[in-house]
């Protein structure tokens, strides 16, 4: 079939160097190029400097580049279409023909003329009807010279024989093609597998079908990109008869896996040669050999449990393993053709042996999951130099090597490059100042994010230290340091990587406040008001410190006034104090955050770029500015501020807000929270419109208890309803990340998640409600908003965060008529409806409700939530 239109190559340059928002554009108006070309015209994606075609909807690849080459979009008559000179599009449909006549139309003439010569032509002419799976000319053209002089030496034994094997009865249209299905051949009943992946791409004995569905009178013909051959044996006897697989064989007899690997599978083995396990350490090759948790885990991290082949790799994929935790695979340009890789540093160096269950990829490395580190190695691995150099002199890193647990809690090079001078100096030089600084760097137990809780203690091993930890929603504090990087588990413990060195603190807050002569003046105010023992309380707070010349700038007088009214002065001071530890890096950018003080108003908090400085700066009540932050007292934080905060008159419209006057149901939702003006709080209800006027006829009545019901009155009278259903999550299976992934209509979604980088906050253990848009739903989009959205990951990671709700909601539990408002992941609110049986978000419909995975729920919705 001829292309009708091929870019020209001042467009293929363009496409090849422009800049990331032309990509997009591509995408986003697809449809409209498609449409321009006239009627039966379908796309191709051709990856430049390659032979490489993909037919594609356009939703694939989004980003126009396959293994890091630029790809382009060109347009050809559909399947049994072709054109006529002078009209638009492809206007004339081309008769059927029989298989042999249809293989010299698709160009396979190779696999015609080895069919004529094999003596099946008059077969496959008059008999039917046949699936044929016919390589391309390049494909025959890439056999080695050996084997194609077996095959046509013997035309009426191997050659018969390796073609009958691309064949099969009946018509196997794309569209029938399902993950792993075995489909018996005309040779000896001998069976090929079957893969149907995301993109589009399908698979026959990892053999790529370049172009699928070419109809013929007696069956359908597959152009696919490999000359494939039958399996013998499998994973197991090609491991066992293959001497390169040496210490690979001896390691899966010593964990009892043999059995396993010679199961029905499909599995998937990442395949390490000998030379792979030599790079080991022997100490490290050694001490996991001989722990059999240790060598089970490493084995099973090199075996998926389905069936993966090379061709699917077109950008990074991250592949759950039977271990349970998941490598990433990748390609990228080699100096020879395309270089696939595993967790970036492991080269595949021969891909897709198919054997009876499964497939094999050969690698040139071992691959060491975490569960097979101890915390020794996984500080080495994971950690930066200056914590591994100083855990090293120090002699901490030989004990963390076996017993346990421990977690280590790793700062930045640049936190220590951030001490003072002569702290580093001496860091540096005396080994028993560094074991005392860096005990305190390592606490008893194995420690993550999602087992930490708010306000927990962790004593660290040198047995004085007492460690506080703070939950925010995207990362968790420690003391005065924040965690930057994702949990790192190792067998026997933990390393979080923190952005601060954990120095002793010098004293309570009230010790900072009098010991540093730039807050004179509040020392004063606080002796003032009688609130010294307050500030020296053991309770933990963070304080908000106007230096002296802030209070200077307060207008004339009130500086006076306030040092001469003892209740005002208190109610001041009082609102620079919060009851929790705050820390600065916490907050994310652009998001309003608003905290109660100790003296009852809020305080509202934006973290943003300054457009001077270019620097995050944190404003308060759109005024002061914190200047100096997160300084650690024995009872919280100090953070310096430019400007005395002056908190407003109770009762004002500035006080007024969610869950600081009238009623707020995504407190109860989310576990009920305190408020002012008859917030809901532990105990309370609150009231909201359903339909008809607020607290009266058509209201919700929710009640703050644990498991309580919610009293709908109305039409028909009050009925009892559940505002959050009770879902049981299932133990085992996808994630909602591996469920995007897996699903041809996220191909937008999955990228943009990948370009905000959650994918491990929606493949990590939780409760999550996710509310879905498919491709049409971006496409739907204002022109320009999608590639504005892109090309602004900090924007995007907003839109999408409005999408996720911290609690499951099942659409069942949405009665007809009642409105409920759910918190968001972004810090806004969504509203789902039931109207006339039809679930809706906000202006989005529900299109497939209730997808239960292992950490919460999707509703797949046809509309992008814009907050």
């Amino acid at each position: 079939m001829r292309p009708i239109i091929l870019l020209g190559l001042a467009a293929l340059l363009q496409a090849a160097h422009a800049q990331r928002q032309v990509n997009y554009n591509v995408l986003y108006n697809w449809q409209d190029k498609i449409q321009d070309q006239g009627p039966n015209v379908c796309a191709v994606e051709e990856v430049m400097g390659t032979k490489k075609q993909y037919w594609t909807s356009c939703r694939t690849f989004w980003n126009r580049q396959i293994c890091e080459r630029q790809t382009i979009i060109r347009y050809e008559c559909c399947t049994g279409y072709g054109q006529i000179q002078g009209e638009k599009g492809c206007t004339t449909e081309l008769p059927l023909k029989n298989i042999p006549a249809t293989l010299e139309d698709t160009g396979a003439d190779t696999m015609l003329l080895y069919t004529t010569r094999a003596g099946l032509t008059d077969q496959l002419e008059n008999e039917g009807a046949f699936t044929v799976f016919a390589p391309s000319n390049e494909a025959w053209a890439e056999l080695p010279q050996e084997v194609i002089d077996a095959l046509v030496s013997n035309v009426n034994v191997e050659l018969r024989n390796a073609l009958l094997y691309h064949m099969a009865e009946g018509v196997e249209e794309i569209n029938d093609f399902s993950n792993d299905r075995m489909l018996n051949t005309l040779y000896r009943n001998s069976p090929m597998r079957i893969n149907n992946y995301a993109d589009s791409i399908y698979t026959v004995n990892c053999g790529r079908v370049l172009r699928p569905n070419q109809r013929a009178t007696n069956g359908i013909v597959h152009i696919i990109d490999k000359v494939v051959t039958p399996t013998t044996g499998t994973i197991d006897d090609f491991v066992s008869n293959n001497d390169r697989f040496a210490t690979l064989r001896t390691a899966i007899t010593a964990a009892g896996l043999s059995e396993a690997i010679q199961g029905e599978g499909p599995f998937t083995l990442f395949a390490p040669t000998n030379e792979a396990f030599n790079k080991i350490p022997p100490e490290t090759l050694n001490r996991i050999l001989g722990d059999a948790d240790s060598l089970d885990a490493l084995l099973k991290y090199h075996i998926l449990d389905y069936g993966f082949c090379s061709a699917f790799i077109t950008r990074r994929h991250k592949l759950r393993t039977m271990e349970g935790s998941r490598v990433n695979v990748s390609c990228g340009r080699g100096e020879v053709g395309d270089e696939f890789r595993v967790n970036q540093d492991v080269q595949i160096v021969e891909s897709d042996i198919v054997t009876d269950n499964g497939i094999i990829h050969v690698i040139d490395s071992v691959l060491i999951p975490n569960a097979a580190k101890n915390v020794a190695e996984m500080s080495e691995s994971v950690a930066p130099p200056k914590i591994n150099e100083y855990l090293s002199s120090s002699g901490l890193i030989d004990e963390m090597a076996e017993g346990g647990p421990w977690t280590i809690l790793a700062p930045t090079d640049q936190a220590f490059d951030a001490l003072p001078a002569d702290v580093q100096s001496r860091l540096d030089s005396d080994t028993a100042f560094q074991k005392e600084i860096l005990s305190r760097h390592i606490v008893e137990g194995q420690l993550t994010g999602r087992k930490l809780i708010e306000g927990q203690e962790l004593k660290a091993i040198d047995g004085d230290t007492t460690l506080r930890t703070s939950l925010y929603r995207k990362t968790f504090c420690i003391d005065n340091a924040c965690a930057y990087r994702g949990d790192h588990e190792a067998n026997n413990g933990a390393v979080i990587l923190i952005d601060r060195v954990l120095m002793p603190a010098e004293g309570s807050l009230w010790d900072l406040i009098e010991q540093d002569g730039s807050f004179s003046t509040l020392k004063t105010a606080i002796q003032t008001a009688g609130l010294v023992d307050v500030f020296k309380n053991p309770a933990v707070f963070t304080v908000f410190a106007p230096t002296n010349e802030a209070f200077e700038n307060l207008p004339a007088g009130k500086l006076d006034e306030l040092l001469a009214d003892s209740e005002e002065l208190t109610n001041l001071l009082q609102y620079h104090v919060i009851g929790q530890m705050w820390h600065r890096k916490a907050m994310r950018p652009n998001i309003k955050y608003r905290l109660p003080s100790v003296q009852g108003r809020k305080l509202e908090m934006v973290r943003a770029k300054d457009e001077d400085s270019n620097e995050y700066v944190v404003t308060i009540n759109e005024g002061a500015t914190i200047t100096q932050g997160e300084t650690l007292a024995t009872n919280g934080l100090l953070h310096v501020i430019d400007q005395v905060l002056i908190p407003k008159a109770r009762g004002s419209a500035a006080g007024a807000g969610a869950g600081e006057g009238g009623n707020n149901l995504i407190s109860v939702i989310n576990g009920g929270a305190e408020g002012e003006g008859g917030a809901a709080g532990e105990g309370g209800s609150v009231s909201v419109s359903v339909g008809g006027g607020a607290g009266g006829e058509g209201s919700v009545i929710v009640g703050g208890g644990e498991g309580a019901s919610n009293v709908v009155t109305g039409e028909g009278g009050p009925r009892v309803i559940k505002v959050t259903s009770r879902v049981t999550l299932p133990g085992s299976g996808p994630s909602i990340w591996d469920s995007i992934d897996q699903d041809s209509d996220f191909s937008i979604l999955m990228s943009a998640i990948s370009t905000a980088q959650l994918e491990d906050m929606l493949d990590r253990p939780g409760t999550y409600t996710f509310f879905a848009p498919t491709d049409r739903a971006f496409k739907a989009l204002p022109e320009d908003a999608l590639p504005n959205l892109l090309a602004n990951p900090e924007q995007l990671t907003e839109i999408l965060e409005y999408h996720v709700v911290e609690n499951v909601l099942n659409s069942k539990a949405v009665s007809p008529g009642v409105a409920i408002p759910l918190a968001t992941l972004q810090g806004g609110q969504v509203t789902v409806r039931n109207q006339n049986g039809v679930v809706t978000v906000n202006s989005a419909t529900v299109e497939r409700a209730d997808l239960i995975n292992t950490n919460g729920i999707i509703h797949v919705i046809d509309k992008v939530l814009i907050p």
